[in-house]
């Protein structure tokens, strides 16, 4: 895997994780009520979570962008990421509409798009942490490093997309007429 893709997957991580770190510490009371739609009756751990998991992910965003901390950082991020496939997974399976809030107030409920976009998320981490650590100086500057970067950046939302809107028509096709 070259130096430059890894770099890439670097970048596409460090944004996720600022943008929801960000995200959540803004709207620290609509990431608190979904905390507590997820594991309900528990205030104190909502409490706890609600403030620790947007510092996790800033710091998670943070050593993803050395080179130094990165395998760390890509190693912390699937461990959040697979915690937080796992609590979709369990609101699903528990088939309760439970608002994302990942990104802040504007996203959707908990459904398996969450899980499909994380999953590719996960795949990107994995990557790093098993890459060569490299610098930044080691990035390619070319119109396929940017072409590459565009789709990189765009899968995951891809995925979730389409497993959104797959699961949408197959709702459809089951409502009665």
């Amino acid at each position: 895997m070259g130096v430059s893709f890894v770099l890439l997957l670097r970048v596409v991580l460090v944004g996720v994780f600022l943008g929801a770190g960000v995200a959540k510490l803004v709207a620290s009371y609509s990431f608190r009520r979904t905390l507590g739609e997820i594991i309900p009756g528990h205030p104190r751990a909502t409490g706890f979570l609600a403030r620790s998991v947007p510092v996790t992910e800033l710091l998670i965003a943070a050593a993803l962008a050395f080179s130094d901390t990165s395998r760390v950082g890509a190693i912390v991020a699937v461990a959040a990421l697979v915690a937080f496939s796992a609590a979709a997974l369990r609101v699903i399976r528990e088939q309760r509409p439970v608002r994302c809030n990942c990104f802040g107030p504007a996203g959707g409920d908990l459904d398996r798009a969450t899980v499909a976009r994380n999953s590719c998320l996960i795949a990107y981490a994995i990557a790093i942490a098993a890459a060569p650590i490299a610098g930044w100086q080691d990035m390619v500057r070319s119109a396929s490093t940017a072409i590459v970067f565009g789709a990189v950046c765009a899968l995951p939302f891809l995925c979730s997309q389409l497993v959104s809107t797959w699961t949408a028509a197959g709702e459809l096709r089951m409502r009665p007429r």
